[in-house]
């Protein structure tokens, strides 16, 4: 300004400008098993200037429903590819976005080790509870898969499901029959295809039902043996005493 009073004036034109976020997804496993937890971390998403914290977070899961937060967590349902995309919006709308895919597994089933049935053929029904576990499966949704006996066999086996979802083996020796020797799978199969197996041995033993027949024919012919020997002392004893005489009157 002049001492006079004067003065000049000059304008500038400034505009402010809003710089985008920048949209970054934490690492993580890019495999996860079907039902399980999977966790989801965008807070390393940046602002310009550092306001991150009116971010706004949505996930995008592939399909799935959209979930909200710098930090979630989902399940998927089924086996497969997915593409995950992170949006990251400021205060002035401004975003970004960031992806990843993930691919969902199937863990496989679990069957528990079986003991051998070891049996002579008069031996009860003989049975044992199978463990079966399946992580990302319930219980109904499994299949057992077990050989077919024929009913002619040294035995009957069988598989039954229980009241509580699980399964029992079972096996019944036939005392008419021959002894007879089985190495049996056990297989348990998911939805999906994943199957684990375990073998145990069927054996059936009948020396204990031939011994005890030999046993009987032991006794039988000792029987017999007892009636003749008996028979012939009678006889023998018989012709060794004198008749009775008769008194002279």
């Amino acid at each position: 300004m002049e001492a006079d009073g004067g003065f000049a004036q000059a304008t500038r034109e400034v505009r402010v400008l809003n710089v985008a976020p920048e949209a970054i997804i934490k690492d993580v496993s890019l495999e996860v098993g079907k039902r399980e937890r999977f966790d989801l971390d965008g807070s390393l998403s940046t602002d310009t200037p550092s306001d991150s914290g009116t971010l706004s977070y949505m996930w995008d899961m592939g399909g799935e429903p959209f979930l909200t937060g710098a930090q979630a967590f989902w399940r998927f349902e089924e086996v497969g590819e997915y593409t995950i995309n992170l949006m990251v919006v400021d205060d002035d709308g401004a975003w970004d976005r960031a992806s990843m895919t993930v691919t969902v597994v199937n863990r496989l089933p679990t069957i528990g080790p079986i003991p051998d049935a070891i049996l002579n053929a008069t031996d009860p029904v003989w049975s044992h509870k199978l463990v079966v576990y399946d992580p990302d499966d319930d219980l109904e949704n499994l299949t057992i898969i077990y050989p077919q006996f024929e009913p002619g066999g040294a035995f009957a086996s069988w598989v039954e499901r229980d009241d509580d979802g699980g399964w029992t083996v079972y096996v019944r020796p036939k005392e008419e029959r021959d002894g007879s020797r089985a190495d049996v799978q056990v297989t348990v199969r998911d939805p999906d295809g994943g199957e684990a197996s375990s073998t145990f041995l069927i054996d059936i033993d009948t020396s204990m039902v031939d011994e005890g027949s030999a046993m009987w024919w032991v006794v039988i012919a000792a029987l017999l043996m007892l009636v003749v020997l008996t028979v012939g002392f009678y006889v023998l004893t018989r012709r060794q005493v004198p008749p009775p005489q008769e008194e002279e009157t």
